[in-house]
């Protein structure tokens, strides 16, 4: 039974990855089938990781505004090619094969392997070829989004399943939030709505010293992520004006914006490209008018504080209303909405 149950989710991870390969080959533009990329944003940052990679020193001899972890990643590419952008379609295919892994695990908290399959290819044809990705593939919020996708698992376990959050999966969570905050830190307003359940949820039990304790697990995580980067530009005597670089010189270049016309943006994004989302959240309503079911309150407040939160990080930090794909990390309430889609069907 057991070798049966291994063979299953074996055969499921299969199909997962042949999901991610399909559609960062058909819709990314580092993939072998297109010619060019016209991304403008995955030509300078490919350039960037390859200069440092190749001994330059981060926002002193080479500069963009995204954070240095993602200079890695496409580094890391670079050193598979620099003639071309097949590293980075390997690495994208890596990257969506985790994203999907975790929408696939939360999937089936409540669906058998074949929905929760269906399930994760659904999120997969909206989240790889939506009008938000602009450019087709290879943004900061999708290279990001297998961390956003794992924090959404252990959230979704925790209010759905009341599985509790083990110190090593806060330890990861620390980690991958500290990779965010290291690329592009205006995804991080996730990270705080998800912490408000468990932190409400110990407060209650009046258990304030484990509060302290995963507290400080949460920030231990932050700090390992942390630790290269102080390191990297202690010894190239960089550090403060990189901090004073990421931090406050684009906070006031993101003030100069337009607000007329990010806000008329920002309407527009959530209200038109986000009509996917939407349409979930119909379904939800129509699956528990169908089934007669109680609407699961705490859920909802969970996907509702954090879509709102994250939301207001990326337009009022990030000035989310200049471009469409800074909305990219809010496809991650796919995941329920086309759940509640699949539970009509």
């Amino acid at each position: 039974m057991m070798i049966r149950k291994k063979n299953k989710s074996t055969v499921a991870y299969l199909f997962v990855f042949v999901i991610a390969t399909f559609f960062i080959t058909v819709f990314s533009k580092c993939s072998p089938l297109y010619a060019f990329n016209n991304s403008p944003d995955a030509t300078v940052i490919f350039e960037v990781g390859r200069r440092m990679f190749d001994g330059s020193v981060l926002y002193r001899d080479v500069v963009d505004q995204k954070g240095p972890f993602l200079f890695v990643i496409y580094g890391i590419a670079s050193l598979i090619s620099t003639a071309d952008y097949i590293g980075l379609y390997f690495i994208e295919i890596l990257f969506a094969f985790l994203t999907l892994t975790f929408v696939y695990k939360i999937a089936s908290l409540k669906f058998s392997m074949d929905k929760s399959v269906l399930c994760t290819m659904l999120v997969a044809s909206v989240m790889y070829c939506y009008p938000l990705n602009t450019y087709g593939g290879d943004t900061a919020e999708l290279m990001m989004m297998p961390f956003l996708m794992y924090l959404y698992y252990l959230g979704f376990r925790y209010v759905c399943k009341n599985v509790e959050i083990k110190p090593y999966e806060y330890l990861i969570v620390g980690i991958t939030s500290g990779c965010v905050l290291w690329s592009k830190y205006t995804l991080l307003g996730i990270y705080l709505a998800w912490f408000v359940f468990p932190a409400i949820d110990m407060i209650k039990a009046k258990r304030i010293d484990k509060l302290f304790k995963t507290v400080l697990i949460i920030i231990a995580g932050v700090l390992i992520s942390s630790i290269p980067w102080i390191i990297y530009f202690g010894a190239n005597n960089y550090l403060g004006e990189f901090l004073k670089f990421y931090f406050l010189e684009q906070a006031t270049y993101y003030q100069k914006a337009d607000l007329v016309r990010s806000l008329s943006n920002g309407v527009r994004y959530t209200f038109i490209y986000m009509f996917v989302p939407i349409i979930g959240l119909f379904g939800a309503i129509l699956y528990f008018i169908k089934t007669k079911k109680e609407l699961p309150k705490k859920l909802v407040s969970y996907n509702l504080l954090m879509y709102v939160v994250l939301f207001s990080f990326i337009y009022l930090i990030g000035n989310g209303g200049r471009y469409p794909y800074y909305f990219i990390a809010l496809l991650v309430f796919l995941v329920p909405g086309f759940m509640a889609v699949v539970y009509c069907l």
